[in-house]
């Protein structure tokens, strides 16, 4: 209950205080320290786009973000769900084969944002 009220401040807070207005935010070290983007540079951008209903900006911002807070979602409901209406928590289980890709294409995704940059 804590952590989804948390999640829902977060985007709150992301949706009225928008990245590109309010200097809030922390800085990525990754780029501070290289120069470089590291895969999750843009995400905080690309949300607040994309609750702002600006979904090319938030695509331009960070493509992954895009498309992985809706499966990131898919995996966060029912665990919310179950936890509000039964008073329950239980383990969030990611299969090792999805965990794998997911990390593979988080790398790949950062490898080529910025040769194509």
């Amino acid at each position: 209950m804590t952590v989804g009220a948390a999640l829902m401040a977060l985007v709150l807070v992301v949706r009225f205080l928008p990245p590109d207005r309010y200097h809030i935010y922390p800085f990525c070290p990754f780029r501070a320290l290289t120069g470089l983007y590291c895969p999750g540079c843009g995400s905080t951008h690309a949300m607040a786009a994309l609750l702002a209903g600006r979904w090319s900006e938030a695509w331009h911002s960070n493509a992954l973000a895009v498309i992985l807070f809706p499966v990131i979602g898919v995996f966060l409901v029912p665990y919310f769900y179950t936890a509000l209406r039964y008073n329950c928590t239980r383990a969030i289980v990611v299969p090792p084969l999805a965990g794998k890709a997911a990390v593979a294409a988080t790398l790949l995704f950062g490898l080529l944002r910025n040769l194509t940059r």
